[in-house]
């Protein structure tokens, strides 16, 4: 009998000292993820806009770690009182989140933002649709620094022929309409379509050519605009922030298409360029 309990307690002792010597299965660290974030957003200027409603972040170590994440980016939305003011913008926000094992996560998110329709004023352009195929003159050709391009209306588009581009940069070939009155503290909006054979670059500018040096006073930065085979349209928005001394009533919209400086010049240069429905006109984003 004793022989039996002395084998029931020395079992008992290795069940003792084998649950004892068992350990919870260690998590295996791993990479935060993000819930709720959009890969593309689509508003319109005035719209309201929180970059972080409904997105999360989680881990296997740290649970929720939300409250971490860092939002790059967010000055290009121009968000006042939580509110976008400023269409025509294509802004990327990066968010980041590093947990407590130093292991980080990045999910990128475009926020395309529209413009509201023009409030105020009509369109300045002379024959912006292009349907009165003997107005061909209100449209100036700039050829120079080795531009060159041949111009005619085509089924109610500006055909622009390009035949060779200028060595220094994107201003030329350069189609432009003048005769616009900007005034000083107003903001316009630039509209239009376009399209070309061939993939490639074409720029937009607006404010008044002078007859000398710096022989251009631009309103706005040169908007650089991807063109593909397809029609698309095109918006921006500038305020008159110029110089009152510089005559104002004489304004043009210019449309560039020479090379950019981060072209291959052997592709997608030389080709045919087609726009439709320019439109110039006084803006207001109510």
């Amino acid at each position: 009998m004793k022989k039996i309990i002395s084998l029931v307690l020395v079992a008992l002792t290795l069940f003792v000292l084998s649950a004892c010597g068992e350990t919870e299965p260690e998590v295996e660290a791993t990479v935060p993820t993000f819930s709720g974030i959009s890969s593309i957003v689509s508003l319109t200027a005035g719209d309201a806009f929180d970059p972080l409603e409904g997105v999360t972040a989680t881990d296997t170590i740290d649970g929720d770690i939300t409250d971490d994440i860092t939002i790059d980016g967010l000055d290009c939305l121009s968000l006042v009182d939580g509110l976008t003011t400023v269409g025509g913008l294509s802004c990327q926000l990066i968010y980041n989140v590093t947990n407590s094992n130093d292991l980080s996560a990045m999910k990128i998110s475009t926020v395309n933002i529209a413009k509201g329709e023009p409030t105020a004023g009509e369109n300045m352009v002379v024959n912006g649709d292009f349907e009165d195929d003997t107005q061909l003159a209100v449209w100036v050709k700039g050829e120079f620094e080795g531009g060159a391009f041949n111009m005619s209306i085509v089924e109610g588009e500006l055909l622009v022929n390009i035949t060779t581009v200028s060595w220094a940069g994107p201003a030329s070939p350069r189609v432009h309409q003048a005769g616009m009155t900007y005034e000083v503290g107003k903001t316009y909006q630039v509209s239009f379509d376009a399209r070309a054979d061939s993939p490639r670059k074409m720029a937009s500018q607006v404010g008044v050519l002078l007859s000398g040096a710096p022989w251009f006073v631009n309103y706005d930065e040169q908007w650089v605009f991807e063109l593909t085979t397809e029609m698309q349209t095109f918006t921006y928005e500038f305020t008159v922030d110029g110089d009152p001394e510089v005559d104002t009533t004489d304004g043009v919209v210019t449309f560039e298409m020479g090379v950019f400086p981060e072209d291959d010049p052997a592709e997608g240069i030389v080709t045919d360029v087609y726009i439709d429905n320019v439109v110039v006109a006084e803006y207001s984003a109510d």
